[in-house]
């Protein structure tokens, strides 16, 4: 294989590579940018200083304030606002930790109740948790179950709006 120069590619940056766009490593880099995001100042209140900050940004090559560049998602570059990109990698973090969860169950390395809670963390498991009332659990399965119609809604959006992009990119690309 060949970048169109004399050079080639050796097998082991071939092999970086894959693991890179596929499987653990690719988990790792959505983790690296996750918290690469989550370092970002605000935006600034000051219209003068937010047009300072956009116009360095500009000059290299940046993403605009309140933006976020990244190609990790979908494998090719996408300019993303910077809430809506950290609740997608958050949401598909999130997504992994539950197929990992429900494979240790499934495996029998974990009971099905509590396994999220005793990966999170070990100390707070050797603690003796108070069990909740009637009250509070009816409360937190409201809230997941909201949380996950939420995380559907995006999804069901997102896919949505591909879609709906899709021969607009097809389009662009035989151009």
């Amino acid at each position: 294989i060949t970048d169109g120069s004399n050079r080639v590619i050796s097998s082991y940056v071939k092999q970086l590579r894959l693991e890179m766009n596929s499987g653990s490593m690719k988990y790792a880099n959505w983790l690296a940018e996750l918290i690469k995001a989550d370092a970002v100042p605000p935006v600034p209140q000051d219209p003068d200083a937010a047009a300072l900050i956009a116009a360095k940004a500009a000059k290299f090559g940046q993403a605009p304030p309140g933006y976020w560049d990244s190609d990790s998602l979908h494998a090719t570059p996408q300019r993303h606002h910077i809430g809506t990109f950290r609740r997608l990698l958050r949401d598909e973090l999130m997504q992994v930790a539950d197929q990992a969860a429900q494979d240790d169950v499934e495996k029998g390395f974990a009971e099905e109740t509590g396994t999220r809670r005793r990966r999170r963390s070990r100390v707070a498991s050797q603690t003796p948790l108070k069990p909740p009332t009637q009250e509070e659990l009816a409360v937190q399965k409201k809230q997941e179950a909201h949380a996950r119609r939420v995380r559907q809604s995006l999804k069901k959006y997102l896919r949505r709006k591909r879609e709906a992009l899709k021969p607009k990119v097809e389009a662009a690309k035989k151009c």
